[in-house]
């Protein structure tokens, strides 16, 4: 049996979690997260290729307050990680400072 390739899925809406087990369950081995500090602790112990990051998601930690801080962060922990960002109402300045900040794709 092949094993499925991890995505780590870091949000607390419940409507963008469900979609998501709907389009990636089959593929992936869906690991998911409401909260930064628990998605920091994922990175550092699985170091999951796939990462979909909320990035309206409220911070629980103020060293993880600033959400792009939280991606270079993130791909500094896991530097081969394709880190997917998702946003409700994208708007130009933020889309290209997620790329900036290392998103492989908004």
């Amino acid at each position: 049996m092949t094993r499925r390739p991890a995505l780590l899925l870091i949000t607390d809406d419940t409507t963008i979690r469900d979609q998501m087990k709907w389009a990636f369950t089959s593929d992936y081995e869906l690991f998911e997260v409401s909260d930064r500090t628990a998605a920091l602790l994922h990175v550092r112990q699985a170091t999951p290729p796939v990462v979909v990051l909320d990035l309206r998601l409220p911070s629980t930690d103020v060293s993880t307050t600033e959400p792009l801080a939280f991606l270079q962060e993130s791909l500094r922990l896991n530097p081969n990680a394709k880190v997917i960002v998702i946003l409700d109402n994208p708007d130009r300045v933020t889309v290209i400072a997620a790329f900036e900040s290392g998103a492989y794709d908004v």
